[in-house]
């Protein structure tokens, strides 16, 4: 037992000066400072590191910030934060857990020590701040620290562990992860991938083409130009004010509340668990949902809407018109325009139909209840041909204003009204 006592402090000073001698082939020495009875260790790295170099972080513990600027060249801070108050044990405990740093040509990498038992056994962390300049490429990830970047072009690839993450005013292709945090996005622009595990994502303005996933949160997207693509496994999207050539929003668990999005080739917005509501939408869509409702209003272009068990209301709709439901109600307004030349097929499996014509209106419309009480289970304000079967089936047909866009109408149980607007 003697040997042993006598033995570990011995073995400890050896690494402890071993540590210092390696850490000391970067030439740079840290500065100490006191704050709130604590010490603190700062290492500033003045590089010649200029626009279009690259930093690299590898397992670093702790926060990380990557700011652009007009600056002709790169300089990173490193700051340990010490929980000891002896100045020595702080020592101790930094040249345990500093990271390394190499600096080579257009390069420079910044690894930290891995996480044994002994050198992270007290509370400690450290803070990594790069003032960089505006053309750089970054690869970074911590493993229990929030992120920020701003102010940067180039490939940037970032990721964290532990933390939230905020990239804004960016342009190059953008790669970003958290496997504990929130998203935010603001103006970027480019090739963007954004994915985590437990957060919402918030995305406000942008350019580019978008790949946004959430495993555990909700979805914002405003402001968007672009390819986009967004999915949660356990929340609502929010879009509003999107433009690109094609669009899919989709969640598991949630609602999706789209407004003002514009599709120049197709749209497809689906939930499993929520209701669907669109306002002032443009383009090719397809909206579903396995166990909702869906609400469209103010609608320019081809429409598609499906939804197992819920209602369908479409309002102030132009352009062919698709929805099905397996047991709910149905409601349609069509507006008259030179562009309806599609088709409108509307069709539920238990529930009622009522759609709402222009007065001239011209359409070839075909109705049908599957199982009619009598033939007041179809009624239109326009002049159609009823017909009731021996079987109960109802049927309705008829040109209306000469005829035009096919319309159908179908309901297994329930009752059709056709009404002029």
């Amino acid at each position: 037992m003697q040997i042993r006592a006598r033995f570990v402090p011995l073995f400890l000073a050896v690494l402890f000066l071993s540590a210092a001698a390696v850490h000391a082939g970067d030439g740079v020495q840290p500065t100490w400072t006191k704050k709130g009875g604590h010490w603190v260790a700062t290492l500033t790295y003045e590089t010649d590191l200029g626009p279009g170099s690259k930093l690299v972080v590898k397992r670093f513990n702790g926060d990380m910030s990557f700011t652009g600027s007009e600056k002709g060249n790169a300089v990173v801070t490193i700051t340990f934060f010490s929980k000891e108050r002896d100045r020595e044990e702080a020592e101790q405990d930094f040249e345990a857990s500093r990271p390394d740093v190499d600096l080579g040509s257009g390069e420079m990498n910044v690894v930290g020590v891995k996480r044994t038992l002994w050198r992270w056994s007290k509370e400690q962390n450290y803070e990594l701040n790069a003032a960089l300049p505006a053309r750089f490429n970054i690869d970074a990830g911590t493993t229990g620290g929030e992120v920020l970047v701003e102010g940067i072009s180039g490939e940037v690839s970032l990721a964290t562990s532990g933390g939230d993450m905020i990239a804004r005013t960016m342009k190059g292709e953008i790669s970003l992860a958290t496997s504990g945090g929130e998203l935010k996005l603001e103006d970027l622009e480019g090739e963007i991938s954004a994915a985590t595990s437990g957060g919402d994502i918030n995305c406000d303005g942008g350019k580019g083409n978008f790949s946004l996933v959430t495993s555990g949160g909700g979805v914002h997207l405003s402001g968007l130009e672009g390819d986009i693509s967004a999915a949660t496994s356990g929340g609502d999207i929010d879009a509003n004010d999107l433009t690109g050539g094609s669009i899919e929003l989709s969640t598991s668990g949630g609602e999706l509340d789209i407004s003002l999005v514009k599709v120049t080739e197709s749209g497809e917005f689906t939930t499993s668990g929520g209701d669907v509501l669109l306002s002032r939408t443009e383009g090719t869509i397809t909206a579903s949902t396995s166990g909702g409702m869906i609400r469209t209003k103010g609608h320019s272009g081809d429409l598609t809407l499906t939804t197992s068990a819920g209602d369908i209301r479409v309002r102030d709709h132009t352009g062919s018109l698709e929805a099905g439901t397996g047991a709910g109600n149905i409601e349609a307004s069509i507006l008259a325009s030179s562009g309806n030349n599609g088709k409108i097929d509307l069709s539920t499996g238990i529930g009622d139909i009522t759609i709402q014509l222009p007065a001239d209106f011209s359409a070839y419309l075909e109705a049908m209840v599957r199982n009619g009480f009598d033939d007041g289970a179809i009624e239109s304000d326009f002049p159609l041909n009823i017909k009731k079967s021996k079987s109960g089936t109802v049927r309705a047909s008829g040109e209306v204003n000469g005829g035009g866009v096919p319309v159908q109408l179908e309901t297994g149980m329930g009752e059709i009204a056709i009404r002029k607007r």
